[in-house]
């Protein structure tokens, strides 16, 4: 059994505010092994306690957006694909695929004799209900850009964007925008772009050649149509099917008592076998050091380790330390149309006059690499030979005099044309490591003339009144990516929303296209490798560092436990607690 969590299959997401895991590594962790146990291979029985610090908002997987909601509905719900612990593609509902020649129709066959958690058939009207749910005019959750490429799509989300202008400019009323945009729908869904041949076989039929669509696409977990075919649309945000959710996967629904724990239980019928363990819940503890706290006091099994308690922790004879490399980097983000980030040659000596390595050594404690450009060195297209800026102060300065920046004797600040080179930076209010970063950066800043005033946000407020409105100078915030490399709705010029600093470049325009287009794998690593080079070169970005995470699990817990780079729990229904251990997390004893 291989499951990723879904929620970094699907998209490109910021990283959370307060990591739940995040730190970052060079250095292997000590696997110290729990003594050998007697018993035969795996026992079955037991609870498993891992700990979020984020509560769950929805188990409806096409509504998920955050970790702690993903951490649980990726077990309840199956989608036509799923990946190992590589990263590879392997079939999970879907038994089966295949691609034309061209890459525009795509047919799946399910699995014989799956079934929803109640005991109805699952079938591909189930199937083609979910995409059409994501593409139902009045959906409220962010996966439409995934299914964009299926045939008549992006026509239909046209004629939805002039119904919408429309609306704000009274040239209709509600109603007549209801009708009408429920009317459009009906029309595209007539366009047969989801194809059921049978209850088992359907085709899916693509405007255009899209290479993430596997990937990006198929990850989505299967809803019931059965359930909520009355519901489709901003009814289905309220449904009571997003509290006590009918799943199709290894794991059955038990009990969520909000604010205190998830409970979820072992499906004896799932297609791949039960897992080993009876019960799995998530406990909510909405602090990373109370969790810590959970874990050496033996009341979890599983929890994020900050990396200035790696040492101790790595000492703890109960525990096994796990730390293993994300998809995911921090940086800092200019806005290009502000004058004083303008010129690459000034966002270069920028790069030059910051101490990335302290960043590593003090912040992650030595947990963590120097990002030098987009994307993760655990990712396949990760492109290690771009141009790097090594820490070089004198140089900084040289640079800068060079693009017309100057010292002010009297005040100690760069200027040019009578303008000083001041900037506020802002990040989240509660990161203690962005905070500490935006301190390094400020002092190494000031130290080649340019003054930096440091602001922290709150994390909804930086989210909504800073971050998407483009309402900054500079930035420190993290990306957290996806399986694919697909980058278009962060670096393209007309991308979408998630290009915050404005970034413009027609090679990288043109390059980000083709990738979407390559089926070939080795041409698109070529292709993505360019533009993480190019992006190295101008520098849009202060890329500071690439985080691992640190994850510490009870020595009871056995199986083959290890992390990939989305997450450690891709197999746990392969995890097993012996008899002898399945008290509670308090019941492993050495020896």
């Amino acid at each position: 059994m291989m499951k990723l969590p879904r929620v970094l299959v699907w998209a490109l997401v910021l990283a959370a505010a307060v990591a739940l895991v995040a730190a970052g590594c060079a250095r292997p962790a000590p696997q110290a092994q729990p003594p050998e146990v007697k018993e035969e291979g795996p026992e079955r029985g037991g609870t498993f306690f891992s700990a979020s610090i984020g509560d769950a908002s929805t188990f409806n997987p096409i509504l998920v957006n955050d970790t702690a909601s993903s951490q649980i509905s990726g077990k309840l719900f199956d989608s036509l694909i799923s990946f190992d612990d590589k990263v590879n593609i392997i079939p999970e509902l879907a038994e089966k695929w295949e691609s034309s020649p061209d890459g525009l129709t795509w047919t799946f066959t399910l699995r014989p004799g799956l079934r929803w958690h109640d005991g109805t058939p699952l079938t591909t009207r189930d199937v083609k209900f979910t995409f059409e749910s994501i593409l139902h005019p009045f959906y409220t959750g962010v996966r439409v850009a995934n299914y964009t490429s299926l045939a008549g799509v992006k026509e239909y989300r046209a004629e939805l964007t002039g119904l919408n202008n429309q609306l704000k400019e009274k040239a209709i009323t509600e109603a007549e925008h209801q009708e009408k945009s429920l009317a459009a729908f009906e029309a595209w869904k007539a366009q047969n772009a989801l194809e059921i041949v049978d209850d088992r076989v359907i085709k899916l039929h693509l405007a255009e050649t899209y290479a993430p669509f596997l990937p990006q696409a198929m990850g989505m977990g299967i809803i019931p149509e059965h359930l909520l075919k009355d519901v489709q649309g901003k009814a289905m945000a309220d449904a009571e099917f997003n509290r006590k959710p009918v799943g199709n996967g290894a794991w059955k629904f038990k009990e969520w008592k909000t604010g205190e724990y998830v409970a979820i239980v072992a499906n004896d019928d799932y297609w791949d076998g039960r897992p080993n363990v009876d019960e799995y819940v998530m406990k909510i503890i909405p602090d990373q050091n109370t969790v810590m706290v959970a874990l050496e006091a033996r009341e979890v099994d599983l929890g994020g380790v900050t990396p200035e308690e790696y040492d101790r922790f790595a000492q703890l004879k109960h525990l096994n330390l796990h730390e293993y490399p994300i998809f995911s980097y921090t940086y800092l983000g200019y806005n290009l149309t502000n004058p004083l980030f303008a010129q690459k040659e000034v966002r270069q000596a920028i790069a030059h006059a910051v101490n990335k390595e302290v960043l590593i050594d003090e912040l992650l404690q030595g947990h963590g690499t120097v990002a030098w450009t987009h994307g993760s060195p655990a990712r396949w297209d990760y492109n290690p030979d771009v141009k790097t800026y090594p820490y070089d102060p004198e140089k900084a300065k040289q640079m800068l005099d060079a693009a017309g920046w100057k010292v002010n004797p009297a005040t100690g600040i760069r200027e040019k044309d009578g303008k000083p080179f001041a900037f506020k930076l802002q990040t989240n209010q509660g990161n203690k490591q962005r905070e500490a970063a935006a301190v390094v950066i400020q002092e190494n800043l000031e130290a080649v003339g340019i003054k930096v005033e440091v602001e922290l946000v709150e994390w909804s407020t930086f989210v909504n009144t800073v971050l998407l409105p483009k309402n900054f100078e500079a930035i420190i915030v993290g990306w957290s990516l996806g399986v694919d490399p697909d980058a278009f709705s962060i670096w393209h010029s007309k991308g979408g929303p998630f290009n915050f600093v404005s970034y413009e470049n027609a090679r990288v325009d043109e390059l980000l296209e083709q990738g979407r287009k390559e089926l070939d794998l080795d041409k698109r690593a070529a292709i993505y490798r360019e533009i993480w080079a190019i992006l190295a070169e101008d520098q849009p970005y202060l890329f500071l560092y690439y985080p691992n995470s640190i994850v510490a699990v009870n020595k009871r817990v056995l199986g083959p436990i290890g992390g990939t780079p989305v997450g450690i729990e891709w197999n746990i229904e392969d995890w097993w607690i012996p008899t002898k251990w399945q008290a509670g997390p308090a019941a492993w004893t050495e020896g």
